[in-house]
């Protein structure tokens, strides 16, 4: 499904030329059995065209956790802190014009 109805740096679909502003970067960083997630999306945000929040969800792409941005005052950047967590986790960008884009990272 992807580049139909979410899109990625590889498969960007009808938004290609868009990846660079969208996909959203994953960092882990791991200290013992705690971890921490950030995310950040390089899209500007604008009255016309911002990122709406990231999603976090697990490797069966259930629900974990999100960050919801105020266009008029935050820069798309998230952090996530998880306890003993192992696997893939997946990262939402809602863009408000060009859809949800993911990406992903091994924990």
């Amino acid at each position: 499904m992807a580049g139909k109805i979410f899109y990625t740096t590889d498969q960007p679909g009808r938004w290609k030329g868009k990846e660079g502003g969208h996909s959203p970067l994953i960092k882990v960083d791991k200290k013992g059995g705690d971890i921490l997630i950030r995310a950040a999306t390089q899209n500007g945000m604008s009255k016309a065209h911002y990122i709406v929040k990231h999603i976090l969800l697990d490797e069966q792409l259930n629900y974990v956790n999100e960050q919801v941005f105020d266009q008029a005052f935050d820069m798309p950047r998230s952090r996530f802190e998880l306890n003993g967590f192992k696997g893939r986790l997946f990262i939402v960008s809602m863009c408000n014009l060009h859809d949800n884009w993911i990406n992903w990272a091994d924990v």
